[in-house]
């Protein structure tokens, strides 16, 4: 795995990217690239989305940081939507 870390306890954190979408949609990949790709192929405008880098802590659980501003109120339901996502696509992987 290219974009994973390993620290000293056994724990592996993971590196992806997300997205989520002032409608609630949610993608994840990867790489930045392809999540842009996907967006772009749905048709949805840059101002529409905000993405995220997104990493699993080793426990289960699902940290993200914006790494763009996003032009909308992003509110608690974008994260759940987004925390779903990832937590799908990282079932999927293992």
């Amino acid at each position: 795995m290219v974009n994973s870390r390993h620290n000293g306890n056994g724990n592996e954190k993971r590196e992806f990217f997300g997205a989520v979408t002032k409608n609630f949609r949610a993608f994840v990949a990867e790489s930045k690239r392809e999540v842009r790709d996907q967006i772009a192929k749905r048709g949805i405008a840059k101002h529409n989305f905000v993405l995220f880098l997104c990493w699993s802590d080793g426990n289960g659980k699902v940290r993200e940081k914006a790494i763009m501003k996003p032009r909308f109120r992003v509110t608690r339901a974008h994260y759940r939507v987004l925390e779903t996502a990832c937590v799908d696509f990282l079932a999927n992987e293992v």
